[in-house]
C-alpha cells in the first residue's frame, strides 16, 4: 500500500484540548504531525466539522484551527478523528519538530540503556514529565 501522509506522524502525549463551538470532549491524542493530528474523541463528530484545538508543548500552547477530514467508529459514541491543520503559526512547527528531535533522542539513548520495551509515546511522556518537573523547581 502506497503512503499517502506528506508528513510522518509521530505517537505523542501532549494534551490536547477542543475549546468553543463544535467543541468534544475528551481528546486523547493518538499522533501528530507537520499537516495534522489523530485523537480518540468521545462524542459525535462529523466531516469537515472545524475544530479549535490547544494542543500543550513542552514550554508554550497553541491555538490551532482544524478541519476533521477522517472519523472512524472505535464504540459506542467513541471515534478516532482525523484533522488537518488549517491556521498554525510557524513557531508552533518549528517548536513541534525540535521536541519531536529531542523524544527521538531521549527514546534512543533509553534503548540503547536496555529499555527495550520503550515507545515514542512513552519516550515522550517521560520528556514532559522531566520538563514539567524542572519547571516546578
Amino acid at each position: 500500500m502506497r503512503e499517502r501522509r506528506r508528513w510522518e506522524r509521530y505517537e505523542v502525549a501532549y494534551p490536547l484540548e477542543s475549546e468553543g463551538e463544535g467543541a468534544v470532549k475528551p481528546l486523547l491524542l493518538i499522533d501528530v504531525s507537520r499537516g495534522g493530528a489523530a485523537f480518540s474523541v468521545s462524542g459525535q463528530i462529523a466531516l469537515q466539522d472545524k475544530l479549535a484545538l490547544r494542543l500543550f508543548l513542552k514550554k508554550k500552547m497553541y491555538q490551532i484551527t482544524a478541519v476533521v477530514v477522517h472519523v472512524q467508529k472505535t464504540g459506542k459514541e467513541k471515534f478516532n478523528v482525523g484533522v488537518q491543520f488549517t491556521d498554525v503559526s510557524e513557531d508552533f512547527y518549528s517548536e513541534l519538530e525540535q521536541e519531536i528531535e529531542d523524544i527521538a533522542r531521549l527514546h534512543k539513548e533509553k534503548k540503547l540503556r536496555r529499555h527495550k520495551n520503550l515507545t515514542f509515546k512513552k519516550a515522550s511522556m517521560e520528556y514532559l514529565e522531566h520538563a514539567r518537573s524542572s519547571k516546578d523547581k
